[in-house]
């Protein structure tokens, strides 16, 4: 297994909406109780070994990281039947210069999510029936900024799991400054 293209497919796919990989699984643990849920991959730094995700601060999976910053990503690809596993420590950013440089990136119709008055998982009267937020306002720029945080997950190990009709491949990418190392496991 090449480790450069599966980098090379995830600086793509940071910028691809429509990549399989745009998407990703977060994996956090509570205890004993484990949680998953999808986000949206939004920056990759190879030099950095990180992976990145925006997310609401007043999300319940914050107290979470904050309890237990170690989570786990899964990537995959359905049509090449490709997926990658990643044990991350994840890292909050909150009103800092990595939030504010994210947020003069992010687009105004993505802004609008941090605008919401409720919290993420607060009960509601009722679902908005055309299942929208409304228009972007800028006079909204600051409580919705108040509310957007980065996190940053890096990863020092990749579990890679090629899956095919005449048996299935697995390689285990490790960082071992100053480089990866790659090896065939048993799938």
């Amino acid at each position: 297994m090449d480790i450069n293209k599966v980098f090379h497919i995830l600086e793509h796919a940071v910028t691809k909406r429509q990549h399989p990989w745009h998407e990703m699984v977060l994996a956090t643990a509570d205890g004993t109780i484990p949680d998953l849920r999808r986000v949206v991959l939004r920056g990759f730094d190879l030099d950095k070994r990180e992976i990145v995700f925006h997310t609401d601060i007043r999300s319940p999976k914050i107290s979470i990281l904050r309890r237990n910053p170690r989570a786990a990503i899964l990537f995959y690809d359905p049509i090449d039947k490709l997926q990658l596993r990643l044990p991350v420590d994840t890292r909050i950013h909150h009103q800092d210069e990595v939030t504010e440089r994210s947020w003069q990136k992010t687009r105004p119709f993505s802004k609008i999510c941090y605008a919401v008055a409720h919290p993420p998982g607060t009960p509601i009267p009722e679902p908005n029936p055309d299942n929208t937020v409304g228009e972007w306002d800028p006079a909204d720029d600051a409580r919705a900024y108040g509310n957007f945080a980065v996190i940053a997950c890096q990863f020092a190990m990749i579990d890679i799991l090629q899956l095919q009709h005449g048996g299935h491949q697995r390689w285990r990418a490790e960082w071992h400054t100053p480089k990866w190392t790659v090896e065939t496991i048993q799938a």
